[in-house]
């Protein structure tokens, strides 16, 4: 049927992002776990994180509904982590410093200033940018 594990893997990002688009958490699930059980954890996690960057780059708002229904997926987890760690060198970059200009609460979200959060929003790739709210809070200290 397929010729190529990149057909495979293709198809099975297709597969995710319609049940995504149908906001089915039923449909989902199962997909997910049958990709688990098919193919292995690992795959079915990239599978996901190939899934939430395609959507971050071509529908916020399945992406949004994504993140709010399955904030326990690994490849969510692992996608805001680099979304803070790219913040933080982003800011570190222009010159902004920790503790005085950006830090982080206890719940791992990430305090900028205004100049900071702007600068943010001109410096990282689109795909980047529309998960800011998740993982970057707007501060006044």
């Amino acid at each position: 049927m397929y010729r190529t594990s990149a057909e495979m893997f293709d198809f099975s990002c297709r597969l995710i992002i319609r049940a995504l688009k149908k906001q089915n958490k039923t449909l989902v699930e199962s997909y997910r776990k049958t990709l688990s059980a098919l193919a292995g954890f690992d795959y079915t996690t990239e599978i996901f994180t190939t899934v939430l960057m395609e959507l971050s780059e071509t529908d916020s708002k399945t992406l949004e509904w994504t993140l709010n229904n399955f904030y326990d997926l690994e490849a969510h987890l692992d996608l805001l982590e680099e979304v803070k760690e790219l913040v933080a060198l982003t800011l570190a970059a222009q010159g902004f410093i920790p503790g005085q200009d950006f830090s982080a609460d206890w719940t791992g979200k990430i305090l900028v200033k205004e100049a900071a959060y702007s600068c943010l929003e001109e410096s990282l790739p689109p795909p980047y940018r529309s998960l800011l709210p998740k993982v970057v809070q707007l501060t006044d200290n």
